[in-house]
Parts: C-alpha cells; structure tokens; sequence
C-alpha cells in the first residue's frame, strides 16, 4: 500500500495533454519460430486492442488476436483441412516514447497470453481444442494522422512464447495498425 501511494504522489499534477484511451484493429501475418512441432504454417493474423494510458509514458494494453488456419491443410495419404483457428488474448503493459510531441510513438512493452486453439473439423478421435498460458514482447511505432492525435496509424511486430518445454512453441507476428484515441 506504501508503494502505491510513493508512485501516485511521482504521477504529475496538472492538465494532460494525452488521450487516455485508444482502441486499434490491425491486419498482418503470423509466423512460427525455432520449429514446427505443430504444424504451423504462415497465416494471417487480425487483432482488436484496447489501451489505458496510465500515465504519459505508460500504457495498459489488452486485446484478441486471432490467426486463421494456422495449420492449413494436412497433406498424407489423405489431404485434410483442418479448419482451425489459433486465440491469444494478450494483456500487458508498454512503455511509450514521444520524441515529437504526441505525433510520433515508439513503444516497447511485454505481458502475458492465455492462447486458446481449436478444430472445427472431427480429426478421426475427436474435435481438438487447447488453451495454455505464454508471454509476449513488442515494438511498435505509430505517427498521427491529424492535429488532435486521434487517429494514428502503425506497426507492432510482436513475439509470442507459450509455455512449455519446446523451444518451437513460439511465433512472430507483425501488424499494421489503425489506432483511434479519445
């Protein structure tokens, strides 16, 4: 409790010049690293976030993610689609820089993902469906599109870790980004 107050009595007083709220929906690609124990292949990826600004250069981030058909079609002695769908659902925090103002963003922040994977398809022994926790690392930059700072857009490549004993349980995304603040 000691600390909480020591940290709110650094916070500055005074008018803020920052939209505390920004809500982005991008588009990129999703691709596996360090292996491919699942079968993942080079997908698309649409994410939906939603950031509080905290404080100047701090920001509470949270969203969903989604990456279509990771593993495409299985080829063997017969070719089967799958029809899968990969859900991370990050939450973390960024800091963020403003060399210019509020025009310019370059962040870099980290948190957590719950990753919840599923078939659509029976697969002989039953639908398949997982969820487990990992990590995750961005960079992103954005550049304001208009004077009030309202509409900006970006990119944020982005690493994501699931946890478990494989070093192939990981893969990077990279998205552009339309971010609305308010």
């Amino acid at each position: 409790m000691r600390l909480l107050l020591a940290l709110l009595c650094c916070l500055p007083v005074g008018a803020e010049s920052f939209h505390r709220h920004s809500l982005a929906a991008g588009f990129g690609g999703a691709f596996p690293v360090g292996g491919n124990y699942s079968g993942w292949r080079n997908r698309p990826e649409l994410s939906l976030g939603y950031g509080l600004r905290l404080h100047r250069h701090f920001q509470a981030d949270a969203g969903v993610e989604t990456v279509f058909r990771p593993t495409g079609v299985i080829l063997g002695r017969i070719n089967f689609d799958t029809k899968d769908t990969l859900f991370l659902i990050p939450f973390g925090g960024r800091i963020i820089a403003t060399p210019k103002g509020e025009r310019l963003w370059l962040s870099a922040g980290a948190g957590a993902t719950y990753y919840r994977y599923r078939t659509q398809e029976n697969l002989g022994y039953g639908h398949v469906a997982f969820g487990k926790w990992g990590y995750y690392a961005l960079a992103g930059v954005s550049l304001a599109l208009d004077r009030g700072h309202h509409f900006r857009v970006g990119a944020t490549p982005k690493f994501h870790g699931i946890n478990g004993r494989s070093r192939a349980n990981r893969m990077f995304a990279v998205a552009g980004e339309f971010v609305f603040s308010f």
